[in-house]
């Protein structure tokens, strides 16, 4: 009993991370656009 219920936290916890890891990406993501998106730098 207590082996698989470990398990199940266990793929809970590595659902709930690879959500998370997935909306920082994105986050990441929609940051370094703005930053781009603001600082040009060589396209002027």
């Amino acid at each position: 009993m207590l082996c698989i219920y470990d398990n199940e936290k266990w793929t809970e916890k590595i659902k709930s991370n690879s959500v998370f890891l997935q909306l920082s990406q994105k986050l990441v993501v929609k940051v370094l656009r703005l930053l781009l998106f603001f600082n040009p730098g060589d396209t002027y």
